[in-house]
């Protein structure tokens, strides 16, 4: 029989465990509670994948299979995440709405799982609930969970997955092998960076088990294996089949710039992680080929003060002790010894690695808050575990471990306030500015948008923002021509099929489309509809000769303007260098001199010099002479820049006003009536007005 003492002890831990569930349940429903509040208002934001994600969902409701917004097969995106929002909208929601609905569940569950990770690794309940409170009030989480993004799904599966690894590497069973097998396949099929959980899968499965032999190693490796990356294999072939290609992105050479952002931009998003009043760590900065972090962060002038730099190292810190004291218990041939650390550890190791090598070879930054949400979790597990190993090595020397562990607990108490005040801010921003994307009132009040509704356009749409026209009335649109393809060879593809119309939204602007100047050159098109924030114009034929965008830049480093034509130059100055640059747009619009031009322009030169470090434009063909005969390399002549009008008389054209600046030594060229009025009125004495350079096309919006 049993002893009462007994009974009572049993009653007591049930007791405590449905008190902790109970907790679990309230944190997770306070979650998912916050993030529909956020997104309430105005909706979930969005961006142009959501568009994708709510597309594929709704064709695969209507049995079509998985469609983009334009009709084309998707498969630049996995089908978990949309095929779950058609789940989720089967009882009559909208996908709109179950993306909003799944994604708070999802934020939820983390919450929930994330409690029982943290009681894995450390003893002390407290540090738990504090753990668990982080998650919770974490910004990027809440962030992502907000958006119509499959990262939030994705955070779930991987704490799903550390937790599953970690009872796979306790009892060995092949239950809990196959679990968490499937597991790290939907974490595939929900993103394609699930990659790293594969990788991660694959090397604790092998290396994980203590005392079982080679071969029974390598049966539980091709298990994983087979189980994992089958069903992604499935997708990747019926991309295959589609569209001839997997639809991953080409590969570009590596730089070092994208190299120096691999290892700064996972500090800089610790730093504000934990560090309160962080903001981001500076840059690198390269000199003789050298990355010198430390002079940046401590040097003359450094923007970042040592404080913040000591707070990440300890973040750091506490990573490595939880990570040393793991290593240690793993000694212990009990398989209890096994917690969540080294899980956490292998999967953080292959996620930045994965996320480092494909920003080094993609054009894409990769190492943005978006992208790096799904660390968090495992951050946080190290830094809370090694804050509870560091609190009890330090009290042990003075014999107060329990009086350290107190002093340390208060301390991540108090540190709650700083993601708490974050959080906060996050939500008092989205009741009311909204999230972002559609999920903004200027989005769901547009002029533009209600007339697309009320006027449904028979023909094919085309738009500088597709996903938000997608979004906001439904109709199927594509995207307007990228500047690298040829624009008549586009037209005579697209346009001429069936009656074609452009949608543009006047505040959207992006470096890889023609803009609404340019198509206009490009294309003869009759404006249907006009409103303060959009218009819509039919194609009725080609055009020309076709503009382009003067670009301007500039350098604080330099104290100087760079102008260009070349979308190839300008594309290389804006991701290529390092910050040296800052793109201000379109100053003006000319032709280039490889295009097409009318007979009554002439050409611009551009002249360089290696003395003053600076471009110098001209149309006067004497002005250029004269600078060319000064003494040799003083100015060298790099050609025809782009062609301009020498005077006014055609429609739209505007002045180009130029300005000297002795200080600087450089020259300012401005298209904008307005700028040029107040360099003259309060600027007079840093700029010297010179008068009318040539004429163009100006850089005012529609």
């Amino acid at each position: 029989m049993l002893r009462p003492s007994t009974i009572g002890a049993a009653r007591d831990r049930v007791t405590e465990s449905t008190r902790m569930y109970v907790v679990l349940a309230l944190l997770g429903v306070s979650g998912t509670f916050v993030v529909l509040l956020c997104t309430g208002r105005y909706g979930a934001g969005t961006t142009p994948d959501s568009s994708a994600y709510i597309s594929s969902a709704r064709s695969l409701l209507a049995g079509k299979g998985y469609l983009l917004p334009e009709g084309k097969p998707c498969t630049r995106f996995p089908p978990l995440f949309p095929t779950l929002i058609a789940l989720v909208a089967i009882p009559g929601e909208d996908a709109l709405t179950a993306a909003r609905v799944l994604n708070a569940l999802a934020f939820g569950g983390t919450i929930f799982l994330s409690r029982r990770l943290f009681l894995m690794c450390t003893p002390s309940a407290a540090f738990a609930v504090v753990g668990t409170l982080s998650v919770l009030l974490s910004g990027d989480l809440l962030d992502v969970s907000s958006m119509i993004w499959s990262e939030p799904v994705f955070v779930l599966l991987t704490v799903l997955f550390l937790l599953l690894m970690t009872r796979f590497l306790r009892t060995r069973s092949t239950a809990s092998l196959v679990l968490v097998s499937v597991v790290a396949a939907m974490a595939w099929l929900d993103r394609y960076a699930g990659v790293p959980v594969i990788v991660a899968g694959c090397i604790l499965v092998a290396l994980g088990p203590s005392g079982v032999s080679l071969l029974r190693r390598l049966s539980y490796v091709l298990c994983f294996g087979l189980i994992s990356a089958g069903p992604m294999a499935v997708w990747l072939w019926r991309n295959l089949v589609v569209i001839g290609k997997t639809g991953a992105p080409p590969w570009e050479p590596w730089s070092v710039q994208r190299l120096d952002r691999a290892v700064t931009a996972p500090l800089n998003v610790v730093a504000e992680w934990f560090v309160p009043g962080s903001g981001s760590l500076p840059s690198p900065e390269t000199i003789h080929g050298h990355t010198t972090y430390f002079l940046k962060w401590f040097g003359p002038g450094s923007e970042s003060s040592p404080l913040r730099v000591i707070g990440v190292a300890v973040v750091v810190l506490l990573a490595v002790v939880a990570v040393r004291s793991a290593w240690r218990r793993r000694a212990d041939s009990s398989t209890t010894a096994v917690t969540p650390i080294g899980p956490a550890t292998v999967f953080l190791l292959t996620y930045l690695g994965f996320l480092a090598v494909v920003s080094i070879r993609s054009s894409g930054d990769l190492f943005t808050h978006r992208y790096l949400a799904p660390a968090y979790v495992p951050m946080a597990l190290l830094v809370i575990a090694g804050m509870e190993k560091a609190c009890g090595f330090l009290g042990g020397l003075f014999d107060r471990s329990e009086g350290g562990k107190s002093l340390a607990l208060w301390l991540c108490i108090l540190w709650l306030l700083y993601p708490l005040d974050n959080t906060r801010g996050h939500f008092r921003y989205c009741r009311r500015y909204g999230v972002c994307g559609t999920g903004t009132p200027e989005c769901q009040r547009s002029p533009l948008m209600e007339w697309l509704r009320n006027h449904p356009l028979q023909g094919r749409l085309y738009s500088n923002v597709p996903h938000a026209v997608y979004l906001l009335t439904g109709a199927e649109v594509d995207t307007t021509p990228h500047h690298y393809w040829d624009a008549s060879e586009f037209a005579r593809r697209e346009f001429v099929s069936q009656p074609s119309y452009v949608v543009w939204l006047h505040k959207a602007s992006w470096d890889w489309l023609y803009d609404l100047r340019e198509l206009l050159s490009r294309y003869q098109m009759r404006e249907v509809a006009a409103f303060p924030d959009g218009c819509v114009y039919q194609y009725l034929g080609e055009g020309g000769p076709p503009v382009s965008g003067v670009y301007r830049f500039w350098s604080s480093k330099k104290n100087r303007h760079c102008y260009t034509i070349q979308k190839g130059e300008r594309d290389r100055l804006i991701r290529q260098s390092g910050g040296t640059w800052t793109y201000e747009g379109p100053a003006f619009y000319a032709f280039p001199p490889d295009s097409t031009r009318p007979p009554d322009v002439r050409p611009v030169y551009r002249l360089w010099s290696a003395g003053s470090q600076a471009h110098f434009y001209t149309m006067d063909e004497g002005e250029r002479d004269r600078l060319l005969e000064l003494p040799a390399g003083v100015w060298t002549c790099e050609g025809v820049a782009f062609y301009a009008w020498p005077q006014a008389g055609v429609k739209d054209v505007v002045p180009v006003y130029r300005f000297w600046s002795q200080r600087l030594g450089c020259h300012l060229y401005v298209g904008r009536e307005s700028e040029k009025t107040g360099l003259v009125t309060e600027l007079s004495q840093a700029w010297a007005y010179e008068g009318i350079a040539w004429y163009a096309y100006g850089p005012e919006t529609f």
